[in-house]
């Protein structure tokens, strides 16, 4: 509104500029009268005229225009600044109250306004650094900071420990891990040096941290540096040679500190070309069942050179690979798994379960675990899945409506679905196979087993628990899924094993029976006995007749791993998607289909023989090796 029109309608106070009705004797605001202001400020000035606005200092709270005489703004009542604060600055005047006048400290590390009690930054727990970085420098130091921790980065790969020093001065973070910006700058600067490093640019990933890094790049010097730093800051002691000699100490006290590892992600290179060599031997079959399937057999197994590893190194290399909560849980909650296993014999039937993704795919990634110890990373194995689900409709629906019906009718007899709902759900199962990261349910592991050819065995949770630990459902998901659509001599009688725990699937792999074994198996034929309740923990061995088992060659025999079709309580695992003809004599089709070996119970035993590893997989799981034998090499050295 301008000075005139507001003359016929309201008057501005010349004090505090604020527009008042005509009635108004006073301003409403500061309570001056009409003029009042005008006469003093120009009875004061020298030269008689009127107060201009650059005559005012503007309020930084309120923004509002304030008399130089006035010691506190008019509106609310904030101290008016110091001359020095006054004059204008490059720096924002909303950054400056948020860091000077309320007290926050930013942290250098994701630039976090903290309160100036805290010691740590709420978000990501970087120390306080000594002085709060003003606004104009925050950007700069922030870029330090990252400049010193991918220097850090670089120089642990290339076995440098100046800049890993100068880092850890300046209250660098060990716990600090890659982000994927990280990854890519490390990854350029790797490809742009002319020096050569033991670490090649697809290892890095995000989600290493440095000590990480020291092991694949195999630098022991600056692994013990890392180590002895780390001690320093959790006050560890001075001891630190002790710990050291100690390397469960890595696995238990300071997880934090080290990452999963297993052989897929230590040797990206060679796990890439296996992936590569999985899509050549997917096939689809040529006849009516037109299901694809893989054209090669493989069972991957922890080699056997973990016999000889040392109790600590072996300790973090299973920490490294294995997922521990689904191995407690499988093994002292569920007494799913390892039942049978006693310390000190026959390690080779123990099983692992082998860390993967824990997203939509762990059903496929723990599949080509089992066979191959890779991921499904690239989907070939789910386009595999959907592709003959859909091509084999008129095989794979008529079983999967037939078992859905008994299921129906076991527990509400007097309810029977209808078509549509059939249609329905065979529809829903189908395109959540063709979606990645979809979780995919029992009848997909019925036809996984078709693609592979052999077996699925699942040792798992009976019972679904919520967080409070209550039951709330039945888990179907353990039993034997076999390929009984395929003839028989076109399928494989070597099951792979899977673990189920709460929505989650992981590969259960076994580890390969030590040489020096092999005339000690060949001479006792013994397996794990069972007491007249159930099936025996104890050392007390069964004895296998000769009709049982043919007399195998010592080199053989050595290869051969049992595992039970039975559960604790001397139950035979379900045998999933089977007729009614069928599934009468359980007994039979399991030795149709497997390689079994009775108790003394004539509880069926599943013989598994495991073919010594060859090609990509035994380099990449060699190369996976070599980062403990380092650790080894050098704990010897010291």
């Amino acid at each position: 509104m301008s000075a005139e029109s507001s003359t016929n309608s309201k008057w501005i106070c010349a004090f505090c500029t604020y527009e008042n009705w005509p009635a108004s004797l006073k301003c409403t605001i500061c309570r001056n009268e009409p003029g009042s202001f005008e006469s003093q400020a120009s009875s004061s000035s020298s030269g008689g005229a009127s107060q201009t606005d650059s005559d005012r200092w503007p309020c930084q709270n309120c923004t509002f225009l304030n008399c130089n005489k006035s010691r506190f703004c008019t509106q609310c009542r904030s101290a008016k600044p110091d001359s020095s604060s006054s004059t204008p600055s490059s720096e924002d005047p909303v950054v400056s109250l948020q860091f000077q006048a309320v007290g926050k400290w930013t942290c250098i590390n994701c630039t976090y306004a903290n309160w100036s009690k805290s010691k740590f930054c709420i978000m990501c727990k970087v120390a306080k650094n000594e002085e709060i970085p003003s606004s104009s420098s925050c950007r700069s130091s922030l870029f330090s900071a990252d400049s010193l921790w991918l220097k850090a980065c670089k120089a642990v790969l290339y076995g440098k420990t100046a800049p890993v020093d100068q880092y850890m001065r300046q209250h660098g973070d060990l716990d600090r891990k890659l982000t994927k910006q990280d990854s890519r700058c490390l990854q350029s600067m790797l490809l742009n040096s002319e020096t050569k490093c033991r670490t090649s640019a697809e290892a890095i990933r995000p989600g290493l941290t440095l000590l990480d890094l020291a092991l694949c790049s195999q630098h022991m010097n600056v692994f013990h540096l890392l180590l002895c730093k780390n001690q320093e800051k959790n006050q560890a002691g001075s001891h630190y040679r002790d710990e050291f000699a100690d390397i469960s100490w890595l696995a238990t006290a300071h997880r934090p500190l080290r990452t999963k590892r297993t052989p897929c992600l230590a040797s990206p290179i060679h796990a890439r070309e296996i992936r590569r060599k999985l899509l050549s031997i997917l096939h689809q079959h040529k006849s009516d069942f037109s299901c694809t399937y893989l054209n090669d057999f493989h069972t991957f197994a922890l080699p056997s050179e973990l016999h000889f590893l040392p109790s600590n190194v072996r300790a973090l290399l299973l920490h490294d690979l294995s997922d521990q909560q689904v191995q407690q849980e499988l093994e002292e909650e569920a007494k799913a798994i390892n039942w049978w296993a006693v310390q000190g014999h026959k390690e080779s039937s123990r099983l692992y379960a082998v860390w993967n993704r824990s997203s939509g795919d762990c059903l496929l990634d723990s599949v080509l675990q089992a066979c191959w110890g890779v991921f499904d990373r690239d989907n070939h194995l789910r386009q595999a899945l959907a592709e003959s689900m859909r091509s084999c409709e008129s095989y794979f629906y008529p079983r999967w409506r037939d078992y859905e019906i008994r299921q129906t009718s076991l527990s509400l007899p007097d309810y029977e679905p209808m078509d549509f709902q059939f249609e329905r759900d065979w529809q829903a199962l189908c395109h959540t196979a063709s979606q990645p990261r979809e979780s995919l349910e029992q009848f997909h592991v019925f036809v996984l087993a078709h693609l592979l050819r052999r077996p699925i065995i699942i040792y798992g949770v009976k019972l679904i628990n919520n967080f409070r630990a209550e039951p709330i459902g039945i888990a179907h998901f353990q039993g034997i899924y076999l390929p009984l659509l395929w003839q028989k001599s076109f399928c494989s009688k070597t099951p792979i094993f899977l673990g189920y725990t709460k929505g989650h699937f992981s590969a259960l792999v076994p580890q390969e029976p030590p040489a020096f074994l092999a005339d000690e198996q060949q001479a006792t034929g013994h397996v794990r006995g069972a007491s007249p309740s159930r099936p025996s923990t104890s050392n007390e061995p069964t004895e296998i007749t000769a009709s049982n088992i043919p007399p195998p060659s010592a080199e053989s025999q050595s290869s051969y791993v049992y595992l039970p079709l039975f559960d604790l309580c001397g139950q035979l695992l379900p045998i999933h998607f089977a007729t009614q003809q069928e599934a009468r004599n359980p007994r039979q089709l399991l030795h149709e289909w497997f390689d079994i070996v009775s108790t003394k119970l004539e509880l069926p035993l599943c013989r598994m023989k495991l073919t010594p590893i060859t090609g990509q997989v035994k380099l990449m799981t060699q190369e996976w090796l070599k980062q403990y034998r380092y650790i080894l090499f050098y704990l010897i050295k010291v």
